[in-house]
Formats: C-alpha cells, sequence, structure tokens
C-alpha cells in the first residue's frame, strides 16, 4: 500500500465538502437557482440571495469538482508507482477497483442521487490507466483529441442554448423540471424514473467523460512533476495559480452580468466546463501550498474526510436526500440560500467529526474498507 500523505488527504477532502456545497442547491431546489419561475422571473433576483448563489457560481461550481476529479489523476498515478514495486500487472490490476467503484456509483445513482458522478469516475479511470504507460506521441495525441471531443460538446450546449427558440426553451426546462420532480417523489417511484430516464440523467456524465479524463491525466502531470509535494518549483506553482486564476476566474465572473434565461445557461456552460478546470488547477497548488505550511488539527480533519472520501461523499448526498426529498423530510424549496450556506457548514463539521471518530478506530471509511476486503478475490 502507497503511504498516505497529509497534503492530498486534505485536498481530497475539501473537494469533497467543496462538491457538497455545490450539490446543495440540486438537493434544495427543483431547479437550479438561475432557471427561471412559471411567470418567468428569475429566482432571488436583486436581494442578497441572489448574489450569495452568484458568488457561490463563481469560487464553488464545478471548481471542487474539477479538482475532484484531478486528485482522482493523481491516485491513478499513486497506484501505478504501487504496482510496478508489486510487479502487478498494470492495468489490468487497476481495473476491478474501477469496476467497484462503478458498482457503488450504479447503486448511489438508483438509490440516492440522480446526479451521480461516480460512474463517470469509473470509467474515466479505465481509460485513463493505460495512458499512463502509452508513448509520449501517443498520449499526446489522445489528449489533443479528448480537448476536441469536449470543446465540441461544450460549444453545441452553448449554441443550442442560444440558437434554440425561446418557446422550445421553455418547453425543455418545464421537461427538466418535471422529470427532477418525478425523480425525488416517493422512493420507489424515484427508483423507476432514474431507471426510465436514465438517458436524461445519465447524458451529462457520458458526455463529460472526455473532461473527466483530461481532468485526471492533469492530475497524473501534477504528481509526476512534484507540483503538490514541499519539495515543488515555487516558479511553477505560482505560474499556475496565476494562469490558473487569470483566465478562468474572468470567464466564471461572466455567470454574475445581468443576461436573458438562454444566456444565463450558455454562460453556466461556459463557466463550469471551461473555468472550472482552471480554477480547480489554481485552488490545487494554493490549498498544497497552505497545508504544507502547517500540519493545524483543521487539516488533520480535512484529511479524515480525504481518507474515507467514497464514504463521505455518499453519506453526505444520503443525509441531503433525506432532508430534501420527498421520501425524507421534503424541505425541498423550503430554505433560502443564506440558510443553505448555514446548513453546508453544519454538514461539513458533521462530516469531519464523523469521518475523524471511524477513523480512530479502523484504518478506512466503510465503503473503502469493503473495497479493501473485495481487493483479494478481485486481484
Amino acid at each position: 500500500m502507497p503511504e498516505r500523505s497529509l497534503t492530498l488527504d486534505a485536498l481530497r477532502g475539501i473537494a469533497i465538502l467543496g462538491t457538497m456545497a455545490s450539490n446543495l442547491w440540486i438537493f434544495a431546489y427543483w431547479t437550479w437557482a438561475y432557471l427561471p419561475k412559471a411567470d418567468g422571473e428569475m429566482p432571488f433576483d436583486h436581494s442578497l440571495d441572489a448574489w450569495l448563489f452568484r458568488l457561490s457560481e463563481v469560487f464553488i461550481g464545478g471548481k471542487f469538482l474539477a479538482m475532484l476529479a484531478i486528485l482522482f489523476g493523481v491516485g491513478i498515478a499513486i497506484q501505478r508507482a504501487d504496482a510496478g514495486e508489486r510487479r502487478s500487472p498494470w492495468p489490468r490490476s487497476y481495473w476491478p477497483r474501477c469496476g467497484w467503484l462503478l458498482a457503488v456509483g450504479v447503486l448511489h445513482y438508483l438509490l440516492v442521487f440522480s446526479w451521480d458522478i461516480l460512474m463517470g469516475y469509473a470509467v474515466a479511470a479505465a481509460l485513463v490507466a493505460p495512458l499512463i504507460d502509452a508513448r509520449p506521441a501517443t498520449r499526446r495525441i489522445v489528449i489533443r483529441v479528448l480537448i476536441l471531443l469536449h470543446l465540441a460538446w461544450v460549444a453545441w450546449a452553448v449554441l443550442t442554448f442560444l440558437l434554440t427558440s425561446p418557446q422550445s426553451y421553455f418547453a425543455l426546462l418545464k421537461r427538466w423540471e418535471a422529470l427532477d420532480v418525478l425523480a425525488h417523489s416517493t422512493y420507489l417511484w424515484s427508483i423507476e424514473a432514474r431507471i426510465v430516464h436514465a438517458g436524461h440523467f445519465r447524458g451529462e456524465v457520458i458526455f463529460g467523460i472526455p473532461y473527466f479524463m483530461l481532468l485526471m491525466l492533469t492530475g497524473v502531470w501534477l504528481h509526476r512533476a512534484g507540483l503538490l509535494t514541499p519539495a515543488a518549483d515555487p516558479g511553477l506553482r505560482r505560474t499556475l495559480i496565476i494562469w490558473g486564476l487569470g483566465l478562468g476566474l474572468p470567464l466564471t465572473l461572466l455567470s454574475i452580468l445581468p443576461a436573458g434565461h438562454q444566456t444565463s445557461a450558455a454562460i453556466y456552460m461556459i463557466s463550469r466546463y471551461l473555468a472550472a478546470p482552471l480554477m480547480g488547477v489554481a485552488y490545487l497548488v494554493i490549498g498544497a501550498a497552505l497545508i504544507q505550511r502547517s500540519r493545524s488539527a483543521p487539516w488533520l480533519g480535512l484529511a479524515a474526510v480525504g481518507r474515507a472520501a467514497l464514504s463521505s461523499y455518499v453519506l453526505g448526498n444520503l443525509v441531503c436526500a433525506a432532508v430534501f426529498f420527498y421520501w425524507g423530510l421534503n424541505f425541498r424549496d423550503q430554505f433560502m440560500p443564506w440558510q443553505l450556506a448555514l446548513g453546508w457548514v453544519a454538514l461539513s463539521l458533521a462530516n469531519i467529526l464523523i469521518a475523524s471518530l471511524w477513523l480512530r478506530r479502523f484504518k478506512a471509511g466503510p465503503l473503502e474498507s469493503v473495497w479493501q476486503r473485495l481487493r483479494p478475490r478481485a486481484a
């Protein structure tokens, strides 16, 4: 087993809790806050809540999800090095781990959360694993193809939002909201809806596989370049921060500008899938530098979440589903954004506490422990 790193565990914990903050909007409202109400007005217009949502979109939306995927790539690189030391066949020895993650993702999607990302991560990781040992020329070709596929998908989505007639656009929103209601109604109906309408709920993940692969390959590069270690080149770190925030922040700031409904949806795609990865890299480098300056208690708490990342991600979504969905406490559409922010703080502290207490007694999180028991059989 590779030795654990406080820096990587804490960064993974930050990414998990940041992703939870982004997911809370999906759990708490029938539609995202940039979508219009029935009368055509935008929710939270001209209020503190409107700005709270917009700022969360600027600094949180998609950024921590990108961080998580990049860190997944770091994990692949670490697993590859470990397989080399144990002389295990690669990527064959890694694919069972991807299969386990895919199985957890399928159950998580069906039983808990319509917008699960684990399935996409599992497929992307299985495809990235053999690329680690590919010739540099081959890897460069694959990366260029992935970039083109990703840009083509984003361009198609942006143009679709911009060029669709207003009547068709609003009809599409109504269909999305109807499926959303169906997927989060009674528990058995929600499972049936996720099966019957899997194309709707899984479409973003399927089209996002090239994006996930690019982020994971970025993580492999960051790890091999040592940019998340104390010995990292400060000049290169500074360059990544400047370019990441210098390009990413202006792009994502577009999301707070006044715009029509369709333009806002197009800007959302640009912010989430073009600006977010740039800012995600900058967040990682900044976070690594801060963590390595001090091994204080907050970093240790976040590291506990990172050590049980899969369990923490599933637990957070399960708690949110039980609080907001119809089959649970049914608090959906009952909270204002400022209340949601306080709820995220409470949920994060609870997650840190549970992970810390669990890891005092066990070596890994619950789901991670199941995989450790299954791994010898998979091998």
